[in-house]
């Protein structure tokens, strides 16, 4: 019977042990080339469970935005009018409340914030800055928000359509077919 008990406790720790092992493997680390007016520098990008994250220290130096975290109400402040809480996919930007996919976290007292909050409208009209994810590159481009804000280029087998984004939320299309472009607003 003891020899038992001591089978059933060697699994149990084994098991504690793998778990935390496969936990402390949950944030892998990759470095990213990040593009800002006309300098560029290397940053680091976390995955979590595949997905992006920054930690506060990136956000300050790619944002210059001052990051604070509460403790006891678990809101993590990003410069004065952006409202994020800890393990919640709210966010308050400018008074209004906004959700995201992904919500922040804390793993080893390291704080992580969603890379797909720094992509909104919402950030980059509060900001004035607009931030373009690049994964096969590797590469965070940030540029001030002007007359467009991004291109984006699409390829079909029928034709060919560049994508135009406004801060005014219109946008342009065209579409190539032969020698011929056609160019609007949706």
């Amino acid at each position: 019977m003891n020899i038992r008990k001591e089978k059933t406790g060697m699994i149990w720790i084994s098991l504690i042990f793998f778990l935390s092992i496969s936990y402390s493997f949950d944030v892998k680390k990759i470095d990213i080339t990040v593009k800002k007016n006309s300098h560029q520098f290397k940053a680091n990008l976390f995955l979590i469970k595949g997905m992006g994250y920054l930690r506060k220290e990136e956000i300050e130096n790619i944002y210059s935005l001052n990051v604070r975290f509460d403790k006891g109400s678990k809101r993590i402040f990003l410069g004065e009018d952006i409202i994020l809480f800890l393990n919640s996919n709210s966010v308050i930007i400018n008074g209004e409340r906004k959700s995201l996919r992904k919500s922040p976290k804390i793993i080893k007292d390291r704080l992580y914030i969603p890379l797909e909050l720094f992509l909104t409208n919402a950030f980059s009209k509060v900001t004035n800055l607009r931030t373009v994810w690049n994964y096969s590159e590797k590469l965070l481009t940030i540029f001030k928000e002007g007359r467009y804000d991004f291109i984006k280029f699409y390829s079909f087998p029928e034709f060919d359509r560049f994508y135009f984004s406004f801060s005014t939320g219109n946008y342009l299309y065209s579409k190539k077919e032969g020698n011929l472009i056609e160019v609007g607003f949706k």
